[in-house]
């Protein structure tokens, strides 16, 4: 795993053909003299920060409570990103409309799948806490994705496109 995650450092510092969505902004925080090149020293002082924010005791080791309030503190963020890219009137909710636009390359009844899932109290309008209840509940989104006609069940035709979609996806990730 260590290997793997060392190579992914290594490809998203040297070549722009391998990047991910935020992989500019994440190279721009590592590369500390600001010349294109990601160091070993560069990363090191990456963790040490890192650490250092994890430590909020300053007693230099992590406690379980210490690396749980951090990842809570993370996650809190992502969901925060996340909903206000699809908030795009920026009103507090996000409208079915709203989602279906912000998420590019998503069938249309797909994505009115996992909203309606989403939309708990049935208003048409998905809330930051209905948006982040139905995100932790993977099953549901997954069959709301593999729900192709939206009628509840999955047929062997559904499951077999949400298979090569899947596959697709992850080739086209990896191929740039």
């Amino acid at each position: 795993m260590k290997k793997i995650v060392t190579m992914m450092i290594a490809l998203a510092a040297t070549s722009q053909a391998y990047a991910f969505p935020g992989a500019d902004e994440r190279k721009e925080k590592l590369d500390l003299d600001g010349d294109g090149i990601i160091t070993r020293t560069e990363i090191q002082a990456a963790k040490s920060a890192r650490f250092a924010d994890m430590d909020t005791d300053k007693n230099g080791q992590l406690s379980q409570a210490e690396l749980s309030a951090y990842g809570e503190a993370k996650k809190a963020e992502m969901q925060a990103k996340m909903f206000a890219r699809l908030d795009g009137d920026s009103n507090g909710t996000v409208s079915l409309e709203e989602f279906i636009d912000r998420r590019p390359g998503e069938r249309e009844q797909v994505a009115r799948n996992v909203f309606v899932l989403a939309d708990v109290n049935q208003d048409g309008q998905l809330t930051q806490e209905e948006l982040v209840n139905a995100k932790s509940d993977r099953a549901a989104m997954r069959f709301a994705r593999m729900d192709l006609d939206g009628n509840g069940e999955i047929s062997e035709e559904e499951f077999s496109e949400s298979r090569k979609h899947s596959k697709k996806k992850m080739r086209k990730m990896f191929r740039r």
